[in-house]
């Protein structure tokens, strides 16, 4: 077995123990998937086999905060698709905001921040900041503490610049980044009216009534059994005409026709029913 690798059979030992341990229920997501997360926590934590993950999940109560941020998928980049955005920022925004003077958005289990900085930062160029209420949810502490410090990796930087570009020439992402000690980071005002909450799928909550949900490039790593679940939570949250808004490669699940309609499927926008 190569150094920092897994099996099949101890990523389910892993899920279980965290499971039994946190009540942190992981075995509808992507074996496959999570046994790389897995393998990237060893190698980042130096821990150089599936008993030593387990040792540390066990006796290291503080350790979960570090394991659920590095099993969690960061997006590729901001303004993925910049189409979509585009979409949002001169066709959606406008539309809706003509009927309603306050729009709700929860940007649900965020990871590295990419989705929210793009929505923020389109809605401040438009001007529309006191017409929005923006509401998103982590996992972990970990994750709000990262996200709210502006932590941009380097690797997104120059694709993330072409997407914006591609929406809007009269702004430059440069204008919203600044480096620190060699990192670099977006602005943390961007984001200073949002409002963060640590919260889990499987746990309950009072959010509701938004009239949307920005829930993209995520249900590829679940199976399908967890996807009717998420769609049912995020069913959940949304008024009646809310608007769901996922990844335009991705599906909401097969028994999801009585909750949601296409309206734009070029853009996989879905509006609730009843």
């Amino acid at each position: 077995m190569a150094f920092f690798e897994i099996d099949i059979a101890d990523a389910r030992k892993i899920i279980i123990v965290i499971h039994e341990k946190y009540y942190f229920d992981l075995s509808d997501y992507s074996i496959i998937s999570l046994k790389r997360r897995f393998e990237k926590v060893m190698q980042h934590f130096n821990l150089k086999n599936a008993e030593t993950l387990i040792e540390r999940l066990s006796d290291d109560k503080g350790f979960i905060e570090d394991f659920l941020s590095s099993i969690s998928v960061e997006s590729t980049e901001m303004f993925r698709d910049p189409s979509f955005w585009s979409y949002l920022q001169k066709d959606f925004f406008p539309s809706e905001l003509a009927k309603n003077k306050k729009i709700k958005i929860y940007v649900p289990f965020s990871v590295s921040g990419d989705e929210l900085y793009s929505l923020c930062l389109l809605i401040k160029e438009s001007g529309w900041q006191e017409n929005f209420e923006i509401t998103t949810s982590c996992i972990s502490n970990k994750l709000i503490e990262n996200i709210k410090s502006g932590f941009f990796r380097t690797n997104k930087i120059e694709v993330s610049k072409e997407n914006y570009k591609a929406i809007n020439e009269n702004y430059m992402l440069s204008d919203y980044l600044s480096t620190q000690n060699d990192c670099v980071f977006r602005h943390p005002r961007l984001i200073e009216d949002v409002i963060f909450l640590n919260q889990r799928l499987d746990l309950p909550d009072s959010l509701h009534d938004f009239n949307m949900v920005l829930f993209r490039n995520k249900m590829i790593y679940y199976n399908i059994y967890l996807q009717e679940k998420i769609m049912y939570y995020l069913y959940e949250k949304l008024v009646s005409g809310g608007f769901l808004f996922i990844g335009i490669k991705e599906i909401t699940g097969q028994n999801s026709g009585d909750k949601f309609k296409v309206i734009h499927p070029e853009e996989n926008i879905y509006i609730k029913l009843g």
